[in-house]
């Protein structure tokens, strides 16, 4: 993270790694504003946030808050409490939906919290109360292995990204070096047999050059989202997971090492994954991405059913490989990729690229359309991004359904995930600083909206999306009423209490940014 002036209110503005008195100051503003903010003003409109104070170091109120206690999906995670001599105070129990104990894994969702978490210590390291969250965060890395040989999935490679802070940070342990170099090693031997294997057109690809048409061609190349439930599928997750932890990679091995032959090899990988998601997905009528594309173009929605997605057609003269709707959060884990991936490029002084001006010319479009479908009320996005909260779904015509009608909502994960991915651009300079204000407002949106204080002087952060895919058991169709009334699409209310981690690592970052 760049270190930079901070502000926190007050008129109060100074480096992070000010001098003595200037660090106390930092550690007792924010906890007066937190309290401020808890016990004076609630939000306009419907009372359900707190009132957005600029003294609030909200990156610090949400990880104290829900570090040890968040969401993945159904399942309850939450990393073990440490203290500041990385002294071991209580573990946390992980426990599935049924409430039944299970073992900590190497979870994509707890990756993205961690990541956020070390990052947050990262750039607030010259302070105590940041070391806790990086002790904890780094004993979830240790705890749990990196393997992804059984289902090979993209999703699994994502928590991978958690290593790079703790690699690069004073407090690392010796141990868990070694674990992440283990991992780095891995992951990059897996990315390589999933370019050889699980890629349409590849070797278990339904498609070859025999059978596959003009515009199947085009799609050869690009990796699965899993290996085995969707197969010749793209997703926009899976930009995030894969093609921007590879990006991340190839930048940290550095000119010594390469994945894939050389380093400019590994550079367009980066830049073909990304290039045949957006070539399929994108839509620049409506300036947004359609969640996923099936090269196959039928599409079937699982062995079990015969149901297919929303959208696509097998039409001779004119077939639909992309599904139908246009999610959030899907579209806010592309956006992400892009700045991800492009950070990393211009690190490695790949500005005069065609890769990056390429991927660069994609942001500036997607930024324009995500500007275009804020909502200017709550500053937010909505799950069903071209739909606004009038619109309401119904009438599922399946038994699985969690109601049977529900407006669309301002979703929180897609947000704040919006909000980071806006500030980090802007940060990086890949973008100009009137998107600032864009990202400005989501997050202060999200505070003023969605921001639920407890008793205890800990927040929630609720009205996210648990979950979304195609295929599947669930009849996961895509369609823009499958977002909203699908079984795993359920919203989380201010009443649920609890805060998903897809949420909580996107609203990390976001404050920190």
């Amino acid at each position: 993270m760049k270190k930079e002036e901070q502000s926190f209110g007050c008129g109060i503005s100074m480096s992070q790694k000010g001098h003595a008195l200037s660090g106390w100051i930092l550690r007792i503003v924010p906890l007066f504003a937190m309290l401020f903010a808890t016990v004076v003003a609630k939000a306009a409109g419907d009372g359900d946030g707190v009132k957005f104070n600029p003294g609030v170091r909200y990156s610090q109120w949400a990880i104290n808050s829900r570090l040890h206690d968040f969401y993945g999906n159904t399942k309850l995670f939450g990393f073990d409490v440490y203290d500041a001599n990385n002294t071991k105070k209580s573990t946390v129990q992980w426990k599935n939906d049924k409430k039944a104990n299970i073992d900590k894994s190497f979870d994509y969702v707890a990756g993205l919290v961690a990541k956020a978490t070390l990052e947050a210590a990262d750039y607030y390291a010259g302070f105590d109360w940041s070391k806790p969250w990086f002790y904890s965060a780094q004993a979830f890395a240790a705890e749990v292995t990196y393997s992804n040989d059984s289902k090979p999935t993209l999703d699994a490679m994502n928590a991978v990204k958690m290593y790079f802070p703790i690699l690069s940070s004073s407090l690392k342990s010796d141990n868990v070096v070694t674990k992440a170099n283990t991992a780095l090693a891995n992951l990059a031997n897996d990315m390589k047999n999933y370019n050889t294997n699980y890629s349409i057109g590849g070797s278990k690809s339904t498609l070859n050059e025999g059978n596959a048409s003009d515009a199947q061609k085009q799609m050869f190349g690009g990796w699965f989202h899993k290996s085995s439930d969707y197969v010749d599928q793209m997703w926009l997750d899976g930009a995030y997971m894969g093609s921007a932890t590879l990006a991340q990679l190839t930048g940290y091995l550095g000119d010594d090492k390469n994945i894939f032959g050389s380093k400019e090899a590994d550079w367009n990988m980066v830049a073909k994954q990304l290039n045949i998601v957006w070539n399929q997905c994108w839509d620049s009528n409506k300036q947004l991405m359609y969640h996923a594309f099936s090269a196959t173009g039928d599409a079937k929605a699982s062995t079990k059913t015969n149901d297919t997605w929303a959208g696509i057609s097998n039409s001779a003269d004119a077939p639909v490989y992309h599904s139908a709707a246009f999610w959030g959060r899907a579209n806010s884990w592309y956006f992400f990729a892009l700045v991800d991936a492009l950070e990393a490029m211009k690190n490695d002084k790949q500005e005069n690229t065609e890769n990056y001006k390429t991927l660069k010319s994609h942001l500036d479009s997607f930024a324009a359309g995500i500007v275009k479908w804020q909502d200017q009320t709550t500053g937010g996005w909505y799950q069903v991004m071209d739909e606004k909260g009038d619109y309401k779904a119904s009438n599922y015509n399946s038994s699985y359904r969690w109601t049977t009608s529900y407006n669309n909502y301002i979703e929180t994960s897609a947000t704040a995930i919006f909000s980071a991915a806006l500030f980090k651009a802007v940060r990086l300079g890949l973008l100009g600083d009137t998107y600032k204000e864009a990202a400005k407002k989501a997050f202060e949106g999200i505070v003023n909206n969605f921001v639920a204080p407890k008793a205890d002087g800990t927040i929630n952060i609720w009205s996210s999306s648990r979950s979304a895919g195609l295929g599947g058991k669930n009849y996961r169709d895509g369609s823009k009423i499958y977002y909203i009334l699908g079984t795993d699409t359920k919203i989380v209310t201010k009443e649920d209490n609890l805060t998903e981690g897809k949420v909580l690592g996107g609203f990390i970052m976001a404050a920190t940014e």
